[in-house]
């Protein structure tokens, strides 16, 4: 009889341990999809502070007079400038 208890515990044992196994690596993903979800969050903040920057600059050209300057969140016009 008391093999058959330690045979059911260690059995059991190994069951918890990849129960744990496993919730570690759900963990990991739901941690792994937030820090992917925070990074895309601040490089659009990023981003959007570029943009803000772009348009400062481009009404202090165009207010100095600088040829080819002028508001525009037009890609190709951006880039010519």
């Amino acid at each position: 009889m008391e093999i058959q208890h330690v045979t059911e515990k260690h059995l059991y044992q190994q069951r918890l341990q990849l129960i744990n196994k496993q919730k570690s690596k759900q963990d990991l993903v739901v941690l792994q999809q937030k820090h992917k979800d925070e990074m895309k969050a601040t490089d659009m903040k990023l981003v959007l502070q570029l943009d803000q920057k772009v348009s400062d600059q481009q009404v202090v050209l165009e207010k100095a007079g600088v040829p080819g300057f002028f508001v525009t969140n037009n890609p190709l016009d951006v880039k010519v400038q």
